[in-house]
């Protein structure tokens, strides 16, 4: 593949594949769908139970810095993720060769900022083995800062105000009986 220009998505897929090597669960070129509109997130991970997303450009697309805080903070706006992680691929990547692309990543530096419901780190230049460590910091950052127990309340408050609808409207307990009663009872 002497001579070929890879794509943004080959390289998402590859950093997915490191990602997956280090136990951090993720897919590449993920479909979302929601609010009836489709959102194709460059790579989403998880880790201990938290979603995040990691927004990709290559170092030799124009603006890939303003585009990608941009695109991570309208995903944290969206609710799609608690970290966003912009990376910018070197741009030397692209030109790899598919039998090389693995160890050329593994010694890559990327050029990343880390977006939460807190703001953004800014920009700064991390190896794979970096973005690793930020991906379980950030974690711990999130748990210490109770954004789960946040998540878990505001749940709370949303089935409280939904049981309140469903009990104040008449009718609902005899259609509710019907729908939840077996033919047989």
């Amino acid at each position: 593949m002497a001579g070929s220009r890879h794509r943004e998505e080959f390289l998402n897929i590859n950093f997915s594949r490191l990602l997956n090597e280090m136990e951090i669960l993720s897919d590449p070129e993920t479909i979302e769908s929601r609010d009836g509109r489709n959102r194709l997130l460059d790579i989403v991970f998880t880790y201990q139970g938290i979603r995040g997303i990691l927004e990709g450009k290559i170092a030799d697309v124009a603006n890939c810095q303003s585009i990608l805080e941009r695109d991570c903070a309208k995903r944290i706006e969206e609710g799609l993720a608690y970290i966003v992680i912009g990376i910018i691929y070197p741009a030397h990547l692209r030109g790899s060769k598919q039998s090389e692309i693995r160890q050329h990543m593994l010694d890559a530096t990327y050029l990343i900022n880390v977006f939460s419901e807190s703001g953004n780190t800014g920009w700064m230049n991390e190896d794979i083995e970096g973005i690793n460590r930020i991906i379980r910091v950030a974690y711990e950052s999130l748990v210490s800062e109770n954004i789960v127990d946040r998540a878990v309340d505001n749940l709370d408050q949303h089935i409280e105000f939904a049981a309140s609808l469903l009990s104040s409207s008449p009718g609902t307990y005899e259609r509710l009986k019907t729908l939840l009663t077996s033919p047989n009872s």
